[in-house]
């Protein structure tokens, strides 16, 4: 039965039972720009990963915080000219020590340091190490990963932190309009205007954005804008159509299309 005699179709009452993904006809390009946007930032991630072979935050987070300082001898060089940090490119850095106990690590290094260019094998160089594992190790001032400790979230940050703020604004509006559409007194309101979303692209289509007018009981009238991704549906829609409409009893602003008009 119609919770409302002002509805020419059956409604659920509430609670009326919503479906979990219900936002998809409503939010697709919010959870779709959020989704893209946490995909392409793991994947550069886990590229940078893959490339320097250490799992972020890299041994370089460690270094800085409890490296040793010693001497080594430099076994060779070799400039990375295809390797631009900014308009800097490094040297890979190969160099031989010894720890206080009189074992041998050869390590590999890079540092921007230019002085590395008139550098001969034999040359005795600074080097930094991490005292629990000393195959860690780097020329002072440099790095042990082709990768700085800080890469991992410069390539990461600007696109996994805007796709998680994306993402829970998604979810704070899925959890209030899902709350909307069970609990929500039910009406019928009329078409304003269909409206095509120019900026919101689907392959070649676009969503819709649907302008309506509703009252309440007691005769209140409210304005209200919903969006949906039916497009035949939308398409079909003209000015004075009747739809069907949930709202907050305390708040009229509270309010959306309901989902399970046909063709919706």
């Amino acid at each position: 039965m119609s919770e409302s005699a002002f509805v020419p179709v059956q409604v659920p009452p509430p609670p009326r039972d919503i479906p979990r993904w219900f936002f998809i006809r409503r939010m697709q390009a919010l959870a779709f720009s959020g989704a893209i946007m946490l995909l392409v930032g793991l994947v550069n991630l886990v590229g940078v990963i893959i490339w320097s072979g250490h799992l972020p935050p890299g041994p370089d987070w460690h270094l800085d915080r409890r490296r040793h300082e010693t001497q080594g001898q430099l076994e060779g060089t070799r400039f990375m000219p295809h390797y631009h940090m900014g308009n800097r490119s490094p040297w890979e850095v190969r160099f031989t020590f010894k720890t206080p106990g009189g074992r041998p690590i050869h390590a590999t290094g890079y540092t921007f340091d230019e002085s590395y260019q008139l550098k001969q094998p034999g040359d005795v160089i600074p080097i930094e190490y991490d005292p629990d594992d000393p195959t860690i190790a780097r020329p002072a001032g440099g790095w042990h990963s082709l990768f700085p400790w800080w890469i991992y979230a410069l390539v990461g940050a600007p696109m996994i932190l805007p796709g998680l703020g994306v993402m829970l604004i998604l979810w704070v509006r899925v959890r209030q309009e899902r709350s909307l559409l069970t609990h929500g007194q039910a009406v019928e309101g009329r078409v304003v205007a269909v409206k095509t979303s120019w900026y919101v692209h689907f392959g070649s289509k676009h969503p819709y954005d649907i302008d309506y007018v509703f009252g309440d009981l007691i005769g209140q009238e409210q304005t209200g804008r919903d969006r949906t991704y039916r497009y035949a549906w939308a398409a079909s829609l003209r000015p004075g159509d009747p739809l069907i409409v949930i709202h907050d009893t305390m708040d009229l602003r509270r309010n959306a299309l309901w989902i399970d008009q046909p063709g919706r």
